[in-house]
């Protein structure tokens, strides 16, 4: 007994996180009338770069993942007030035209033109979306939904190919807030009353500036867009 509490006492990150899914189901959920979804769900995305601006070019495609979780509330029967929070892997590669200024943890470093510049950031995503779900259709529902992404910066790294810099912090170089807009398209399948499967495809896009540049660098713009697919567990 004595080493299951102590056990307890060490994982109480994990008993919160159980309170989170608990709570809801046995609670929230039981409203027939008002029901409350949840789904625990992780997802395959890529990711790259847009600047607007001429000089710097978006490089390739980066693969990310994401993971969390979310609860719909079905204010109707079409229609669903979803929220949430999970991780997402983001990044991508910019190729800069003219030299560049980049402002390290422990240093501040030029490079020269034609640099690439690999980004790579862990965030927090706090989803809020609507979502418009049709009638079952036999055992699936199919939906749409469009929301924006409060982003948080956990954790930001770069890769330069120039001065082989590999998985340099770079927490100077990333703002620490970001705000996105999405959109997704999919269905939900029900096994029974109480489980289902959720497959869905979405795209997403930043509106402020993924990068944060130093007093001497030049203002630009630059984009993170994401596209990918999140497959879920449902309950409730």
């Amino acid at each position: 007994m004595y080493k299951f509490l102590l056990l307890t006492m060490k994982n109480k990150n994990l008993l919160i996180a159980l309170m989170m899914i608990l709570i809801p189901m046995t609670g929230l959920g039981q409203i027939y009338q008002r029901p409350v979804n949840l789904l625990i769900h992780a997802g395959l995305h890529g990711n790259w770069l847009n600047p607007d601006e001429i000089i710097p070019a978006g490089g390739r495609t980066r693969l990310g993942l994401s993971a969390g979780l979310r609860m719909d509330y079905n204010f109707h029967q079409h229609f669903s007030f979803s929220w949430g929070a999970g991780f997402v892997q983001a990044g991508g590669n910019v190729i800069y035209a003219d030299g560049l200024f980049v402002d390290l943890d422990d240093r501040l470093d030029s490079l020269p033109r034609g640099s690439q510049v690999t980004y790579r950031t862990s965030m927090l995503d706090i989803p809020l979306a609507m979502k418009l779900q049709t009638n079952r259709i036999g055992y699936t529902r199919y939906f749409v939904e469009a929301g924006l992404d409060p982003l948080i910066r956990l954790k930001s790294t770069i890769d330069v190919d120039y001065e082989d810099l590999k998985n340099e912090p770079f927490t100077e170089g990333i703002p620490v807030f970001n705000l996105a807009y999405h959109a997704a398209v999919g269905l939900r399948y029900s096994f029974t009353r109480l489980l289902g499967f959720q497959v869905s495809l979405f795209y997403k896009n930043t509106f402020l500036d993924f990068t944060k540049e130093h007093a001497k660098q030049p203002a630009d713009n630059i984009r993170l867009n994401q596209a990918g697919i999140s497959l879920a567990l449902t309950f409730l």
